[in-house]
């Protein structure tokens, strides 16, 4: 007599092979009514949504104009998000600042913007213009007074205060 243990899988008989393709339309079905069960959530818009801007600075080095610091808001839906975009002379995207003073940086190839870290102004400016020495963040000809970038907390209180 043969020993049953050692019979090759693929010689199951006609009852397990009925068992198995009885199992298979039981999943099937079963796959099927739970696809057509499953509930799904409403797709969220992706926007667009409102940007405005809020103020415009000139970051300086001495002398020579770097780029431009420009305070934005978007409004979305009930909340308003608020970040620093950073601009180069010819209107190139430097990078980003966000409330918690973290640095981004545009580059060309790259999809998203690369995070530098949290720096003052002065540092984080610096990184994004890839210059050092003293820079100096000034209102827009004929609004204000100068504002020296290493004594930052103006701007940093003003994000604060709109941020709330």
């Amino acid at each position: 007599m043969p020993d049953p243990i050692a019979r090759e899988p693929s010689s199951l008989g006609w009852a397990g092979a009925a068992m198995l393709i009885a199992m298979w339309r039981v999943l099937s079905v079963g796959l099927v009514l739970v696809g057509c069960v499953s509930t799904t959530t409403p797709a969220d818009p992706a926007g667009p949504y409102p940007v405005v801007e809020k103020e415009r600075f000139r970051v300086v080095s001495g002398d020579k104009l770097l780029g431009h610091l420009i305070h934005r808001e978007i409004d979305v839906r009930d909340q308003r998000l608020q970040y620093f975009r950073v601009e180069r002379v010819g209107g190139g995207w430097a990078g980003n600042v966000d409330p918690g003073f973290r640095f981004f940086k545009c580059e060309p190839f790259r999809a998203t913007p690369r995070e530098l870290g949290v720096y003052s102004w002065e540092e984080g400016l610096g990184l994004l213009f890839e210059t050092s020495g003293p820079l100096q963040i000034l209102p827009m000809e004929g609004s204000g007074t100068a504002v020296e970038a290493a004594a930052h907390k103006r701007l940093q209180q003003a994000m604060i205060d709109r941020g709330s």
